[in-house]
């Protein structure tokens, strides 16, 4: 069941209790040390993630994911690919890195 399907079977009073459980929630992860992932990103798509110490890991993946294309697509502007690095909360970093395991 998506969000949204989830949340419109909700009653008003369950609604409201919902959005203030929210908030908690953002507060508490706003407030939490945010550790560096490398992203490997692909015309507007996430294709792979890396922990912070895996810069050559991730570049490896975009030079991959760039040979990929390269025999693929011959559509050249849909051969954007980027390696970004962006900050997570400790909690999303923990849980992403977990299911790779």
């Amino acid at each position: 069941m998506n969000m949204d399907a989830y949340l419109l079977g909700l009653n008003l009073d369950a609604l409201r209790a919902a959005r203030e459980r929210a908030e908690e929630l953002i507060r508490v992860r706003e407030t939490e040390t945010r550790l560096g992932v490398w992203v490997v990103e692909g015309h507007l798509l996430t294709l792979r993630r890396f922990g912070e110490a895996d810069y050559v890991k991730a570049a490896e993946a975009l030079l991959e994911e760039a040979r990929t294309l390269d025999q693929i697509e011959p559509k050249l502007f849909r051969r954007t690919l980027s390696l970004t690095y962006k900050l997570v909360p400790e909690s999303e970093y923990a849980t992403q890195f977990e299911r790779e395991r």
